[in-house]
């Protein structure tokens, strides 16, 4: 995921967020998805910048906390492969 535009209103709203959860515009990863008690679960949560660029597994369960501001931010994502799988090593994939 490429953040693209990251306008500074989403980074005052955030800053100014007073709850316990993650701050408006962040993006969290989080690490186990049926964690058994629920607060098991482990995550990641970072507010992205104009530039960020993220690689991470398709699998990988996210999401991104609303924001309030009248503002676009702009976000590119897509999926990668790889070519020619049978040309790398066993156990591999």
């Amino acid at each position: 995921m490429i953040y693209a535009s990251v306008p500074n209103e989403i980074h005052k709203e955030a800053n100014n967020f007073k709850g316990t959860s993650a701050k408006p515009g962040s993006i969290t990863f989080s690490y186990t998805q049926e964690a058994n008690p629920q607060w098991a679960t482990t995550y990641v949560t970072r507010p992205p910048e104009t530039g960020d660029v993220f690689i991470f597994p398709a699998l990988l369960q996210h999401w991104v906390a609303p924001y309030k501001s009248d503002v676009t931010r702009i976000s590119i994502s897509g999926n990668l492969s790889y070519a020619n799988r049978n040309k790398f090593p066993p156990g591999h994939f």
